[in-house]
């Protein structure tokens, strides 16, 4: 058996599919062949990696049985037993409002939005201190700024600056990683912490 990770849905059913939902310690298998993204248990090797993966806030630690299929950040396999499982949306959304602070910056030269804001409305509804209006308000608030810093490096592009946009992808690349480091510590700091405590 090789360990793995998942998401189910928070009834704890598959995002896809028709099976029942899963209990803990359950163990299913299938005959025939198995296909990534089509037929078989889906895996990733970490949490993170998961994450992409997810139709709803259940963290799972799933073992498979062998063989497994393996295309990168993904598995599959005919058989999987579920081994733990742990409902973190408190800590996706505290989570999805760490990694959005820790990029605002720019958007608060760019416009009028004030990101620490609409980030605190998402850190106090993942506690229940503030409602779904507010949520889709500061969402909105925030898709609105999104667009206007867009609209302003579309204009900052049709005005001539090619040499600053390739300049600015040059160095976006070591951004990227830089950033996706950050992110995954603060989601195992934060996250798969508590589903493996």
């Amino acid at each position: 058996m090789t360990r793995a990770y998942h998401f189910l849905k928070a009834d704890m059913r598959s995002g896809w599919g028709s099976e029942q939902p899963w209990r803990v310690g359950e163990t299913r298998t299938m005959t025939g062949k198995v296909k990534l993204c089509d037929r078989g248990y889906h895996c990733s090797p970490t949490l993170f990696e998961a994450l992409q993966y997810t139709p709803g806030p259940v963290a799972c630690i799933v073992e498979l049985a062998d063989p497994i299929t393996w295309d990168g950040d993904k598995g599959v396999s005919l058989g999987r037993t579920l081994v733990k499982a742990v409902n973190v949306e408190v800590e996706l959304r505290l989570f999805a409002a760490d990694c959005a602070e820790h990029v605002a910056h720019p958007y608060k030269r760019r416009t009028k939005w004030q990101p620490a804001q609409t980030i605190d409305v998402v850190r106090r509804f993942a506690r229940g201190e503030a409602t779904a209006t507010e949520l889709k308000a500061a969402a909105e608030a925030a898709r609105a700024a999104r667009a206007a810093a867009e609209a302003a490096g579309a204009a900052r592009a049709a005005a001539g600056a090619a040499w600053a946009a390739w300049a600015a992808w040059a160095a976006a690349g070591a951004a990227r990683a830089a950033e996706e480091k950050w992110q995954r510590e603060r989601f195992d700091t934060l996250v798969l912490s508590k589903l493996e405590a």
